[in-house]
Order: C-alpha cells, then sequence, then structure tokens
C-alpha cells in the first residue's frame, strides 16, 4: 500500500489557516490581567478566534473554487 502526498496548491490556504490561527493567538496575549478582563476576555477571544476562522474558511473556499 503507497499513500502519496503532494504539496501543491493546498499548501496556501494551509499557511492562511495557521498564520490566522497565529495572529489570533498573539491578539490575545497582548491582555494582561484585570477583573474587566474576566467578563469581557472570553468575548474578545472568541472574537478573534471567529475572524480567524472566517478568513480560514475563505482561504480554503477560494482555493475549492479555483482548482
Amino acid at each position: 500500500m503507497n499513500l502519496t502526498i503532494e504539496i501543491s496548491w493546498w499548501i496556501i490556504p494551509a499557511v492562511a489557516t495557521l498564520t490566522a490561527l497565529s495572529w489570533a493567538w498573539l491578539q490575545t496575549r497582548k491582555y494582561g490581567d484585570g477583573p474587566a478582563l474576566d467578563i469581557v476576555g472570553p468575548v474578545v477571544l472568541l472574537l478573534y478566534y471567529g475572524l480567524a476562522v472566517i478568513v480560514s474558511l475563505i482561504a480554503w473556499l477560494a482555493w475549492a473554487v479555483l482548482t
């Protein structure tokens, strides 16, 4: 049995996904501790990761349409 994985055009949306999620993680690391972050922190975290997922989905959709 052979398994072959080609590095081709799918690498572009994969890099976009990793970049977007890394950006979201770095944005959430900027905030320190405090009482306001106990309430607002999870909402901001969801917004950043939600934006990263949307960017990722757009990249994969573009890849699927163009190939």
